[in-house]
């Protein structure tokens, strides 16, 4: 797998994912317009921290046990929206 803004291949034993993440297909994001972006639920949000864990841009911090993601930094890749158990992210 490739880092959707870099082109860099993304290894499962880097230190960047691990392999619940492998089998994930990233989606490029030039095929979202510019006004998408991640958002979280926090009435599903149970802070578990997976999707920070998962973030391959490291946009995603556990703040008071809820997932909080800096849009500086996120690319809409959606890594964070497969990795959550609870369904808690979503793209809009």
């Amino acid at each position: 797998m490739l880092c959707p803004k870099c082109n860099t291949p993304l290894v499962p034993d880097d230190g960047r994912m691990n392999s619940t993440v492998t089998s994930l297909k990233v989606k490029p994001s030039s095929s979202r317009s510019e006004s998408s972006h991640m958002e979280v639920n926090e009435d599903l949000c149970v802070g578990c921290g997976l999707c920070a864990r998962e973030c391959p841009q490291h946009a995603i911090a556990i703040i008071d046990k809820k997932a909080h993601i800096d849009f500086s930094k996120c690319i809409c890749c959606q890594i964070c929206a497969e990795t959550c158990r609870k369904g808690a992210i979503k793209i809009l």
